[in-house]
């Protein structure tokens, strides 16, 4: 179950640095404020918003820190091939922009990756953000917004 915050929002992208064969490269990442919260623990952190993901995604090290626990296992595929997941229930997400919230998530199953350091950020896939959302991707602008769903 979800409940709707804020009818549209508008995120700007976070513009992430490295350098590969000693170039600097700069990529445009779709991201959010991403507030975890199970058991009495919340957690701020950065959430990609990834069109390509079924799934959500959270690192096991910020699951370790919230004490999921494993209901399931599961394979996922990602850029750098397949890796094991544990299935876990998540309390709440809350997801938005700043000190606002535009989206509360309730009891969602998400997936952790079984090893340290696979994934660097919460990973908002299809299963969540998108069933209850407009989506729309201003690239050029470096924006992305939402818009709620009328259920």
């Amino acid at each position: 179950m979800a409940a709707k915050a804020n009818p549209t929002f508008t995120c700007n992208y976070l513009n992430y640095k490295y350098v590969e064969d000693g170039k600097l490269r700069i990529v445009r990442l779709p991201m959010v404020n991403v507030i975890l919260v199970h058991n009495g623990v919340a957690l701020k952190t950065p959430g990609l918003v990834d069109s390509g993901s079924t799934d959500t995604f959270i690192p096991i090290e910020l699951a370790n820190t919230l004490q999921l626990t494993e209901d399931g296992e599961s394979k996922a595929v990602g850029a750098g091939g397949e890796f094991a997941t544990s299935i876990c229930d998540i309390d709440e997400i809350m997801i938005g922009r700043g000190n606002s919230t535009f989206l509360k998530l309730y009891h969602r199953l998400i997936l952790v990756p079984k090893k340290i350091d696979m994934i660097p950020y919460v990973i908002m896939g299809r299963d969540t953000i998108f069933k209850e959302n407009d989506v729309t991707f201003f690239e050029n602008r470096k924006k992305i917004k939402f818009v709620a769903l009328k259920k």
